[in-house]
């Protein structure tokens, strides 16, 4: 009875046409395991045109993974996994998400780079003969999304010098998927799920040249963009890593498209308004920021995207989706002032409030937690306000992250405000999201020079004198760090530049901390955490000559 409450502060941002769209496809699961639906509602109507491969790669597969797939090595989620070729089963005992990649079929594009047809219709024959029909993991609207783009994006490449008979399962199977997923997008979710599915049977209607599909299919999906990119040009999932994904899924919808005739106006203005929020989570040494769900990325596909994309500028605000980005000198720092995420939907939300983090060159410094895995022990650590660089009331979180991907009470009250002046940018925000432990406020102030990054951390609330507080600043694995006394430490970056940090209104030690910069990659480091022993808190990070 205690997570009642917990409940229904969570289901209260619920649209209720998304709980019952949830039980409608939870009752339909029974139907679809039934022969009738495989062997009647899945077929399709005799004298079926052509299938017309329309599938647009913007990012190209990576030969080396492609080589190792090919003699049985899969990488799955950043972890690898040799299950033979083909796998030994197709259900392996792994991650809920490296399952879900098993079964994307992405993999083609590394055996495409490979030159290795052969091994993807082995592949490809393997799976056919067990997942051409309904199964509830396998034909879960998201892989299937995923896995339908990539058969139209390779499948002329792979049936160039196919078998009659492997032709015709591989494309009954294909229409069969389309079909199902026109029945099953998960309106329930919305988000980057959504745009997948959408995109699958936009594609979809211009392989089996259904006119009406791909118009439905184009109208919804602009109807969907239209609602997720916010004005800044942020997707409103706030998280980086499906910001990229996003933008990636408009340039690849937008070249099949104008290889159709279309595909100008909206989504070149997407496309640019989504490249430049994607450079602006961009650090300097090529990977993403660590906010909400997500990982750094791999550096030559961000740079492709927002080549990709046209635009031309990084800018330093993202007012509506609450970041700002700030730079002087060899400095730069984010932070993120914003809503954790949609409110009908923020499952990739961190309770990371406030945080920041903060380079120096090529190095970051500062840094935030990361996302281990989704089915995990440390999944509520690394959603936890704990895990990122800003300040923490003990134990208690500034949105309430539970579950793998719940969010009850979240900050309502948020501000940002960014000032330029002569050699310094000054960041004021705040935020009440601890409001239900009697702290009102927790207001941050970030001034950065180029030699020095000062805070000044205030916690406003009737119980603000009662409360058990930290200021956390978590280090980058490869910075070492030195405690001098209880206000001061001394950083050392791998180029050899030292930092000192001093605080005063806190107590300061030297804790442990994990980092996770890729999925499944877990990483030992320390942070700085100040217990602040009076309502203000100030603190200086500075080069030292």
């Amino acid at each position: 009875m205690r997570s009642l409450p917990r409940l229904l502060r969570t289901l209260w941002y619920v649209p209720p046409l998304a709980l019952l769209w949830r039980v409608r496809t939870r009752l339909l699961q029974r139907y679809y395991a039934t022969p009738f639906y495989n062997l009647r509602a899945l077929q399709g109507e005799p004298g079926a045109l052509p299938l017309v491969y329309t599938g647009v790669s913007v990012v190209p597969g990576n030969r080396t993974v492609g080589e190792a797939l090919a003699v049985g090595r899969w990488w799955l989620a950043g972890q690898e996994h040799t299950l033979g070729m083909p796998p030994r089963t197709w259900l392996p005992k792994v991650q809920p998400l490296q399952l879900f990649e098993l079964h994307y079929h992405e993999w083609l594009a590394d055996l495409a780079a490979a030159h290795r047809p052969d091994a993807a219709r082995q592949l490809l024959a393997s799976w056919l003969l067990q997942f051409a029909h309904y199964h509830p993991t396998v034909w879960h609207p998201y892989p299937l999304s995923l896995r339908v783009v990539s058969w139209l994006t390779h499948g002329r490449w792979l049936l160039a010098e196919a078998e009659p008979d492997f032709r015709e399962a591989f494309e009954a199977a294909l229409r069969a998927q389309l079909r199902h997923l026109r029945r099953n997008c998960e309106w329930d979710l919305g988000g980057n799920h959504l745009i997948k599915n959408l995109k699958a049977l936009l594609l979809g209607g211009l392989a089996v040249q259904d006119g009406a599909l791909a118009l439905w299919a184009e109208s919804q999906l602009q109807r969907a963009l239209t609602h997720q990119i916010l004005p800044d040009g942020a997707h409103d999932e706030r998280s980086p890593h499906y910001h990229a994904q996003v933008l990636q899924d408009v340039l690849e919808v937008r070249a099949a498209l104008r290889n159709a005739g279309g595909g100008g106006g909206v989504w070149d203005t997407w496309a640019a308004q989504l490249g430049a929020a994607l450079a602006f989570y961009t650090y300097p040494d090529g990977g993403l920021g660590l906010w909400n769900d997500g990982h750094v990325g791999d550096p030559a596909r961000l740079a492709l995207l927002v080549r990709e994309s046209g635009a031309t500028t990084v800018p330093s605000l993202l007012p509506a989706a609450g970041y700002a980005r700030a730079e002087q000198g060899p400095f730069g720092l984010v932070l993120d002032a914003g809503l954790v995420g949609p409110d009908e939907n923020p499952g990739h939300a961190h309770a990371d409030t406030l945080a920041f983090e903060l380079w120096h060159g090529t190095q970051r410094v500062v840094v935030n937690g990361g996302t281990l895995a989704y089915q995990h022990r440390l999944r509520g650590y690394f959603r936890s306000t704990a895990a990122h660089s800003t300040v923490e009331l003990q134990g208690q979180n500034s949105a309430e992250v539970w579950a793998e991907h719940r969010v009850g009470r979240r900050p309502r009250r948020l501000a940002l405000q960014c000032e330029e002046t002569s050699g310094a940018t000054t960041l004021r925000a705040s935020h009440d999201g601890y409001r239900a432990h009697g702290i009102t406020s927790h207001q941050r102030v970030l001034t950065l020079g180029a030699t020095a990054l000062r805070g000044e951390e205030t916690l406003t609330g009737p119980q603000v004198g009662e409360v058990r507080a930290w200021a956390r600043f978590h280090l980058h694995p490869a910075v070492r760090v030195q405690q001098t006394t209880e206000q001061q430490a001394i950083l050392t970056l791998p180029d050899g530049t030292r930092l000192a940090f001093a605080c005063e209104g806190g107590r300061l030690t030297v804790q442990p901390s994990r980092y996770a910069p890729q999925f499944n990659q877990l990483q030992e480091t320390h942070q700085l955490a100040v217990r602040l022993s009076l309502p203000t808190l100030q603190w200086t990070l500075a080069v030292l000559a």
